[in-house]
């Protein structure tokens, strides 16, 4: 779970003056955590402008797909965006997401990889017959038996994967920027003259 909790002096004036007034912090809670939930989707969708590229290699895979080659964290295809949810209390108002591998996002992670064996499926060019790929002038290769998912597929391989890392770059969306919080302040004072 990560979540976003604020700690500004403003912010934390005005709910001791709603406080002190002795109002029901109930609903200043839900509109700002709806507030803030609002700025983080928000951060998630400015984000991919300052966030790291992807690789070649993910951009073609994407595009095979149909996918967009925005960075990683697109809001269209995952489940990480809609699980951005606000949460809120008497006396708290949260944002945040149940989805494990938020975290790794935010805050970017080397991930390392013990060494495996794999079993990787082929289609074939020419039935019967194992062809490899070569390459051509250019020196990208060219022809060649498929890799393949196992249904479809006319032979398979057993490989050995090397130990190795990854590094998920940082790709930061969970926090607020000035305006949010005058945004957040500005909700507060309407609850401050209404009460």
């Amino acid at each position: 779970m990560i979540e976003l909790k604020v700690d500004d002096r403003e912010i934390v004036t005005a709910l001791e003056k709603l406080a002190a007034k002795g109002q029901n912090l109930r609903p200043a809670m839900l509109a700002i955590s709806h507030d803030m939930r609002d700025a983080v989707k928000q951060r998630f969708i400015e984000g991919p402008a300052t966030w790291k590229k992807l690789a070649k290699s993910t951009v073609k895979r994407y595009e095979k797909k149909g996918w967009s080659t925005q960075p990683t964290l697109n809001r269209n295809s995952g489940g990480l965006f809609p699980s951005i949810v606000p949460d809120n209390s008497g006396s708290t108002a949260t944002v945040g997401t149940n989805k494990i591998y938020a975290a790794v996002h935010h805050f970017g992670k080397t991930i390392n990889r013990p060494e495996r064996q794999q079993v990787i499926h082929f289609k074939q060019e020419v039935r019967g017959k194992i062809t490899r790929a070569t390459r051509n002038a250019q020196g990208k290769l060219q022809g060649g038996d498929k890799f393949s998912k196992a249904k479809g597929s006319r032979y398979a391989m057993k490989v050995k994967v090397g130990a190795h890392s990854i590094k998920m770059p940082a790709r930061p969306f969970m926090y607020l920027k000035e305006a949010d919080k005058q945004r957040i302040l500005r909700t507060m004072q309407q609850y401050l003259e209404t009460s």
